[in-house]
């Protein structure tokens, strides 16, 4: 009897100091979240910015939900504290994440349109449409999208350096697009479908000039050309590739192509 009265005392005692250890923490939380919230709205918005900074973004938005709590928020720090919510999103970089910040840009564009940070508002949110589409693999429209919106920053300030970002941001999709024809026009190759390969293949030289791969563009229809019969067209851009690219790995083929044409 005795020793089951020891257990159940013994018992009590750790029930006793898991609450108490339980009430300390529950005593903590409280008192640091009233700190934050007694917190002036720039201090809260230093320690948030200081959070992004060191990667802490999912902290970062809840230290940002106080801002106002305790008093009302400035004209001056309200378009920061919209552009600090859309970079901590931008930077989790998961999709959903990706597509409130550019949720987020866009207020801020819309409402602080003469705001020095303007430019860097509409910067992000063509790259939060140029994060939407991975690869070249994918379909294109956010990448199309993206470079519809680059095209702003120049509107809201052409002397912003934004602006060069932009432009260089613009060559990337648009290389990014090219490289998506090119996949589907190999494809159509490959099934034997050369008339709509070069298609294809004629609309990346037309239409992206910059693009940095052309010997493969070259090749492929050159040799989408030749089983077309147009053998003359097709001889044109495989001697490009000899020619132009010769320590490339279609070179060879290119060659070969045109040796066993000439025969």
């Amino acid at each position: 009897m005795q020793r089951e009265n020891k257990r159940m005392r013994m018992q009590k005692s750790k029930t006793l100091l898991v609450f108490i250890f339980c009430v300390i923490l529950i005593a903590s939380g409280c008192k640091e979240k009233k700190s934050e919230i007694l917190k002036s709205n720039e201090d809260i918005y230093k320690e948030a910015q200081t959070k992004i900074e060191n990667g802490k973004l999912r902290s970062a938005l809840t230290t940002l939900k106080n801002v106002g709590v305790k008093e009302e928020i400035s004209k001056e720090l309200a378009p920061l504290i919209f552009l600090a919510t859309a970079d901590a999103n931008f930077y989790a970089n998961d999709m959903l994440s990706i597509a409130d910040s550019a949720k987020s840009y866009s207020e801020f564009v819309t409402y602080y349109a003469d705001h020095k940070m303007a430019p860097y508002a509409q910067f992000q949110i063509g790259m939060c449409y140029y994060r939407l589409t991975n690869t070249p693999e994918n379909d294109q429209e956010q990448t199309f999208k993206a470079i519809d919106e680059f095209k702003k920053v120049k509107t809201l300030n052409a002397e912003s350096p934004y602006v060069r970002a932009a432009d260089g941001m613009i060559s990337k999709c648009e290389e990014k697009i090219a490289e998506h024809e090119f996949l589907i026009g190999k494809f159509y190759h490959k099934k034997k479908a050369y008339q709509a390969a070069a298609g294809r293949f004629r609309g990346i030289l037309n239409g992206y000039e910059e693009y940095p791969e052309k010997e493969k563009i070259y090749y492929f229809l050159g040799d989408s050309l030749l089983k077309m019969d147009s053998s003359s067209e097709g001889k044109i851009y495989l001697d490009k590739v000899v020619k132009d690219f010769p320590n490339s790995k279609y070179a060879r083929n290119a060659s070969e192509i045109l040796n066993r044409f000439e025969r």
